[in-house]
This record gives structure tokens, sequence and C-alpha cells, in this order.
């Protein structure tokens, strides 16, 4: 029994030893595993990394164009007042013109009209005087009465 009991106890000692063995082995792949898990955590914060720059970059080169559209947007409405003035310009002076027309034709006609008045006055007077001036010498009348009395 002894001897039994000694093989037995050299067997429990080798399978123990042969666990220890296989316990070490899987100690071993499972550093390796946890190794490679390291490797691939640096890997992943590396990528991280990388891609907060990334975004840190497309955020800045997103303010810039925001702030060249801004700049531009400005720059075109200021344009475009510049040309709706210049515009309005026009169209005012256009309007004063076509006004400044109108009234200059209606004081084309005042004046044509002026003139025909002043122009039979000035044969009025002229008659008139004509006519005065023969009446008040007395040949006229003499002359007149001597046409209508019969010789």
């Amino acid at each position: 029994m002894a001897e039994k009991l000694g093989d037995g106890m050299y067997e429990t000692v080798k399978k123990h030893g042969e666990q220890i063995g296989d316990l070490s082995n899987g100690f071993v792949i499972q550093a390796e595993r946890l190794g490679n898990v390291e490797l691939t955590v640096a890997a992943l914060k590396e990528s991280d990394r990388q891609h907060d720059e990334k975004i840190a970059q497309l955020g800045s080169q997103y303010t810039q164009i925001q702030n060249t559209i801004m700049t531009e947007n400005r720059d075109t409405q200021d344009m475009f007042k510049n040309h709706t003035e210049k515009l309005y310009g026009i169209v005012e002076s256009s309007v004063s013109f076509k006004e400044n027309s109108e009234e200059r034709e209606a004081d084309a006609e005042r004046r044509k009209h002026d003139y025909k008045v002043m122009k039979w006055k000035t044969i009025a007077d002229v008659v008139t005087k004509l006519v005065l001036s023969l009446t008040a010498s007395g040949g006229f009348l003499y002359w007149l009465i001597e046409k209508v009395g019969g010789n």
C-alpha cells in the first residue's frame, strides 16, 4: 500500500506538475494576449488622437469657409446695394428729365401763346396809333366826310 500510496503520490505530483506547466503556458499565452491587447489599445488611442486632430482641422477649415462665405456675402450685398443706388439715381434723373421735358413743352406752349398775344397787341397798338394820329389831325375826318358826302 505504501507503494501504491507512493506511486499515487508520484502520479498526483506529476499531474500537478503538468497542470502547473499547463497553467504557466496559459499564463504565457494570456500575457501574450494581454500584450496584444495593450498594443491594440495603444493603436486605437493613436487612431483616436489622429481622428481628433482631423476633426479639429475640419472644424478650423469649416470656420475659415464660414468666414469666407460671410465676407463674400457682405461684399455681394455691398455690390448690389451700390448698383441699386446707381440704378435708382438713373431712374430718378430719367423721371426728373421727363418732368422737366413736360415743363419745357408747357413753357414753349405758353411762350407761343404769349407771342401771338403780343403780336396781335402790337398790331392793334399800331393800328390804334395810326387811327388816332389821323383822327387827331382832323384830316382823316375831313377825307371821310368828303367820301361819304358825295364828292
